[in-house]
C-alpha cells in the first residue's frame, strides 16, 4: 500500500527521535504544548501500517461496524473529554483514502483496521479483547489499574504500547514506577522527554513568562517535563520575610497613604471553613489589582455556630467584617448547606465556595511565587494571622504508600482550615486563570475539550 502517513507533519528533533524508535513499550513525557499527543498519534498510525506490512493480524470476517477486524488498536485516555485529541489527530494525519468510517468512539481504517477509543475511568472494563497495540494519552492521569489490564490484552499478539503524558505525580505515579523505572532493565522499554522550549513552534517569550510567574515546582513539571519536581511541602516557596507583613509596611509598599483600609482594595471578601466542634476559620482577603492580594485578618476558633448557641457566631463575625472592612461578598464551605442557609436567611450575602482542591492549591502557589520580573509575590499575609502562617508553613503533600515520595494531593489529618479558606479565596478572586489555561483546564480544574498537545 503506497501511501504516506502524516505527510504534512513536521516533527521537531526530539519528536523525530521518539517516532523513529522501535521499542515495544515507550513513554513520552513533554512540556505543555510540546507536541507529545500529536507525536504519539502519528507514531501510532505508522506502527499500525507497519504491523499490516509485516502480515500481522487476523482474517477479517462479518460485515458492518461490529465485524471482526484484521487489526485492533486501543486509544485510551482518562475520560471521554481527553479522547477527542487523539480522535482529531487520527483524522488529521491519516490519508483520507485510508479512512473508511468515523464514529465518536471508533475509527475504521482500510483495510479492516479498527481503532477503538476507550476511557480509563473503569480500568476493569479494559478487558476481553486481543489488541495489537495501544496508545495511552495523558497516562499519568489514568488510574493505576489501567496498565495491567492493557498489558494482558497485548499478550497473544506481541502488541506494543505508547504512553504519552505530562509527569503528573512525578516518580510516585504508576507510569514512572511501572514503566519508566524499567528503562535499562527491561530491553523492551524506552523513555523520551522534552521541554516546551524544545518545540520551535512555541514562542520563547511564552516560556520565559511562565518561568517568571509560575512556582518553580510546577514550572519544572509542566514546562520542563521533569519527573523530579515535587517534594513534601505544598507551599515550599513560602518565606516569612517575603510574604508576612503588617499594615504599616503594606501601606508603604503599595502607596496607600492614610486612607481607611476598607477603601484601599478593588474587592474585599471573606471565606469561611465552618467548624462546629473542630476549629473553624474565616479569612478576610483584600484584592488590590495586578494579581496582588493580602490576607487581612483571620477568625480561628472551635465551636462557632452559624447564628446562635455560642458566645461567638459566624453571623456576628460576618456583620463585624462587613461593618469594619466593607466586606460585601462571603463564600462558605458548600459541605455545610445548613450553615449557608442560616446565614442567607439572616441577611448575609454568602455563596458556596468553589472547593476544587488541585486548582486552588495551584493558584495559591502561583500567588506565593516571587515573579522573576518584579521580584515580588502576589500574596501577602498580615502577621496577626498566626494560624494561617502556621498552617501554610506546615502544609504537606500526602506520602505514597511506600513512604518513598509524595502524591499530588494534600495529606489527610493535618490542620488545614485556613488552607481551605485560602484556596476558596484564590478560586473566587480568579486572579490566576492563566495558570489553568496554560494547562488546558477550565475554571473548575477540569480538562477542557479544546485542542490539546
Amino acid at each position: 500500500m503506497n501511501v504516506t502517513i502524516a505527510g504534512g507533519f513536521k516533527p521537531h528533533a526530539k519528536q523525530l527521535a521518539f517516532i523513529n524508535s522501535d521499542s515495544r513499550f515507550e513513554v513520552v513525557a513533554a512540556g505543555i504544548r510540546g507536541g507529545k499527543t500529536m507525536g504519539a498519534t502519528v507514531k501510532m498510525l505508522r506502527r499500525i501500517y507497519q504491523d499490516l506490512a509485516a502480515g500481522k493480524g487476523k482474517t477479517p470476517s462479518g460485515t458492518g461496524r461490529r465485524r471482526q477486524p484484521r487489526l485492533l488498536y486501543w486509544a485510551v485516555a482518562p475520560t471521554s473529554q481527553h479522547t477527542v485529541h487523539v480522535h482529531r489527530y487520527v483524522t488529521q494525519f491519516c490519508p483520507p483514502e485510508l479512512i473508511e468510517r468515523i464514529y465518536e468512539d471508533a475509527i475504521w481504517l482500510r483495510p479492516d483496521i479498527l481503532i477503538e477509543l476507550k476511557t480509563a475511568e473503569r480500568p476493569d472494563l479494559l478487558v476481553g479483547a486481543s489488541v495489537n497495540g495501544a496508545l495511552v494519552d495523558e497516562a499519568c492521569r489514568c488510574k493505576a489499574g489501567t496498565w495491567p489490564n492493557i498489558r494482558g490484552r497485548l499478550a497473544d499478539t506481541g502488541g506494543w504500547c505508547i504512553f504519552a503524558s505530562s509527569p503528573l505525580g512525578g516518580r510516585n505515579n504508576w507510569v514512572y514506577q511501572e514503566v519508566v523505572s524499567k528503562v535499562g532493565i527491561d530491553p523492551h522499554v524506552a523513555s523520551f522527554w522534552w521541554r516546551t522550549e524544545d518545540n520551535p513552534y512555541i514562542p520563547r517569550e511564552e516560556v520565559d513568562h511562565a518561568r517568571a510567574t509560575q512556582p518553580a515546582a510546577w514550572f519544572k513539571r509542566d514546562w520542563e517535563a521533569s519527573w523530579d519536581s515535587f517534594g513534601g511541602a505544598i507551599y515550599e516557596e513560602f518565606r516569612d520575610e517575603i510574604h508576612v507583613t503588617d499594615e504599616q509596611r503594606f501601606r508603604f509598599e503599595f502607596g496607600l497613604g492614610n486612607r481607611p483600609l476598607r477603601e484601599c482594595f478593588n474587592r474585599v471578601i471573606s471565606v469561611i471553613d465552618f467548624g462546629h466542634v473542630a476549629n473553624g476559620c474565616m479569612l478576610t482577603i483584600g484584592e488590590l489589582g495586578d494579581r496582588n492580594w493580602v490576607v487581612l485578618e483571620e477568625m480561628y476558633a472551635p465551636g462557632i455556630r452559624p447564628i446562635s448557641g455560642s458566645s461567638r457566631t459566624w453571623l456576628g463575625e460576618c456583620q463585624r467584617v462587613s461593618r469594619d472592612l466593607g466586606v460585601r461578598e462571603f463564600f462558605g464551605d458548600p459541605e455545610d448547606a445548613g450553615a449557608l442557609f442560616d446565614l442567607r436567611n439572616n441577611g448575609v450575602p454568602i455563596r458556596a465556595a468553589n472547593k476544587q482542591v488541585y486548582t486552588g492549591i495551584r493558584r495559591v502557589a502561583s500567588a506565593i511565587h516571587v515573579d522573576d520580573r518584579t521580584r515580588k509575590p502576589g500574596l501577602r499575609i498580615f502577621k496577626n494571622c498566626v494560624n494561617t502562617i502556621r498552617e501554610i508553613r506546615n502544609y504537606q503533600w500526602k506520602p505514597n504508600r511506600e513512604q518513598t515520595g509524595f502524591l499530588e494531593e494534600p495529606a489527610p489529618n493535618q490542620d488545614d482550615h485556613a488552607m481551605d479558606c485560602l484556596r476558596y479565596g484564590a478560586m473566587e478572586l480568579k486572579l490566576y486563570d492563566y495558570v489553568d489555561k496554560a494547562r488546558g483546564m477550565n475554571g473548575n480544574g477540569d480538562a477542557s475539550t479544546r485542542m490539546g498537545q
